[in-house]
């Protein structure tokens, strides 16, 4: 049986490291990005997916 603490831990954890690394890419980009924060990675690479709109996911709505 898994410890309650342990999913809100990973959330909390996963929260707490991602936006560093994602604002530092962010100030890097020309225009808007969708960051999605992945989980705990040693790599800060890992922790997070980054899209440019300019080439959206199948799932976003066409707008056109």
């Amino acid at each position: 049986m898994r410890a309650r603490g342990v999913g809100i831990g990973s959330v909390i954890a996963t929260a707490a490291a991602g936006p560093p690394a994602a604002l530092a890419l962010l100030t890097e980009a020309d225009g808007q990005c969708l960051v999605t924060l992945c989980g705990i990675d040693p790599a800060p690479a890992g922790r997070l997916r980054i899209i440019d709109p300019a080439a959206p996911p199948k799932y976003w709505p066409d707008l056109t």
